[in-house]
């Protein structure tokens, strides 16, 4: 969480627990714009994710990780394939399941 939330994650957890979804609200870097001025390919991969579906993208801490959130298995699969092709080494590309 980033000091912009206006409140705290733990405080929604039951939210978080019956909608998971509810996390895209959340989904906010300070470091990603300054991060992004100077490596605009994490903007472009955020926005190959949404473009091929994600609910929601974003920077990891202070990068260079980027993550998609989807909804469904089989469309995680389906892009993580395709990105996976698309980009292809040195990028390491990974499909996971949040807990």
């Amino acid at each position: 969480l980033t000091k912009k939330c206006k409140d705290n994650i733990l405080i929604d957890l039951k939210e978080l627990f019956e909608d998971p979804l509810a996390i895209l609200k959340y989904l906010e870097n300070d470091l990603e714009a300054p991060v992004t001025a100077r490596y605009p390919c994490i903007k472009g991969l955020k926005g190959l994710l949404k473009e091929r579906g994600a609910s929601g993208a974003l920077m990891s801490g202070s990068g260079p990780t980027v993550f998609g959130i989807f909804s469904e298995r089989i469309d995680a699969e389906r892009v993580c394939a395709d990105i996976r092709q698309r980009l292809g080494p040195p990028h390491r590309i990974f499909l996971v399941r949040g807990l």
